[in-house]
């Protein structure tokens, strides 16, 4: 079994008495793209910044190729980091940027021009190179803060919330050259976002942290279409989640909805008990119409192009209170029919693609859910 390159081990931080997170535990693989996935307040930047030396944690290890860098100063560690506010410097040009971390490594001037040319063209600033900061866009000045972290040849490259100050087009376009330089260059890349399209676009793995506690890691795919917990399936995407109870009868296993609509399940893990009562998550794109479905009520219609979402009324007591919305996204290229405001249809979950959760919402009850999921 390969060591990894990077590796969390019984990690702790706490401010105060504040608790960030106790006992974490996780490996990054070399040149792994892993993005840290939470709400705001749930550890991912505090633990950037332990991986980068600006915060020591109370007790655990870090160790990058092998080497404990735990007590490692910031600046004695082989790391890049991109910040929020790209921290580029306003009275240096695009060029003097980028080639600052090489000059205080004392970097021959030879090698240190071939090294900031090859960056400036990798991430398509070479044409600005002698503008000011303050002449360049928001998009660029990213590309700077890239070049500069990665010119160095960092062994990591971490990320803090990149995008966030970027506008929603900008973002989707700088998501995808901040990924297709991480693939060329095959730097083992650590991202922060609390943005779940973004993880979902850009990584190789995500791990989604709530309260200081990694939920789950896994890939992309894998999160969104098998959560291992409530926290999980309703974080990343959308999910309406139902109250149901399971029955076990004849070598059949079904899942019982409060309006008494029935589905049969084959998936689901073998400790599960007859008349066990538990939430099933259902994604939007998870229904389908049927006469035998749950019946619901159209309360209001977005139409999204490929698209149009449904957000519906259910009876009372079927559904988990205080959703924020109940929706049926219905796939324009699959369907002549679509439904107007006030429209009654009923719809039957997808048994093969639903998720059903203990009642408590902490475990997944089917099968093929991994919580830790390898590179």
């Amino acid at each position: 079994m390969t060591m990894p390159f990077v590796s969390v081990r019984s990690l702790a931080k706490h401010f105060g008495s504040t608790r960030v997170f106790e006992d974490l535990n996780f490996d990054i693989e070399r040149g792994e793209f892993i993005t840290l996935l939470g709400p705001s307040g749930c550890g991912k930047s505090t633990l950037l910044r332990c991986l980068a030396g600006l915060e020591m944690p109370d007790s655990g290890t870090i160790s990058v190729d092998g080497e404990d860098i735990t007590n490692t100063k910031a600046q004695k560690r082989n790391i890049g980091m991109v910040f929020q506010s790209y921290a580029i410097f306003p009275h240096l040009t695009v060029r003097q940027n980028v080639e600052y971390g090489l000059k205080i490594r004392k970097l021959p001037r030879d090698e240190m021009k071939k090294r900031v040319d090859e960056m400036l063209k990798l991430v398509r600033i070479d044409e600005y190179q002698d503008r000011l900061p303050e002449r360049l866009s928001g998009g660029q000045q990213q590309r700077v803060a890239l070049a500069r972290a990665i010119v160095i040849h960092p062994q990591v490259l971490l990320m803090d919330e990149p995008l966030s100050n970027l506008d929603a087009k900008l973002r989707i376009e700088m998501r995808t050259v901040i990924r297709d330089i991480q693939r060329q260059v095959g730097i083992t890349t650590v991202y922060v976002t609390h943005d779940q399209e973004e993880a979902l676009a850009i990584s190789d793995r995500i791990a989604v942290i709530n309260h200081g506690v990694i939920q789950q890691i896994g890939t992309p795919h894998h999160i969104y279409s098998r959560p291992a917990n409530v926290f999980v399936a309703t974080f990343i995407g959308h999910s309406n989640l139902f109250y149901a109870t399971l029955s076990k009868k004849n070598g059949k296993t079904e899942i019982v909805f409060r309006d008494g609509c029935r589905l049969e399940m084959n998936n689901l893990i073998d400790d599960c008990k007859d008349g066990q009562e538990v939430i099933v998550g259902v994604r939007p794109e998870e229904f389908y119409v049927s006469d035998k479905g749950l019946a619901c009520k159209v309360e209001n219609t977005t139409f999204l192009g490929r698209y149009s979402n449904y957000f519906l009324k259910f009876a009372d007591g079927i559904c988990v209170p205080d959703q924020p919305s109940l929706e049926f996204s219905q796939d324009l290229g699959h369907t002549h029919e679509l439904y107007r405001m006030g429209d009654t249809l009923k719809l039957m979950p997808d048994a093969q693609k639903i998720n059903v959760f203990t009642a408590d919402m902490e475990h997944s009850l089917i099968k093929d859910v991994i919580c830790y999921e390898e590179a």
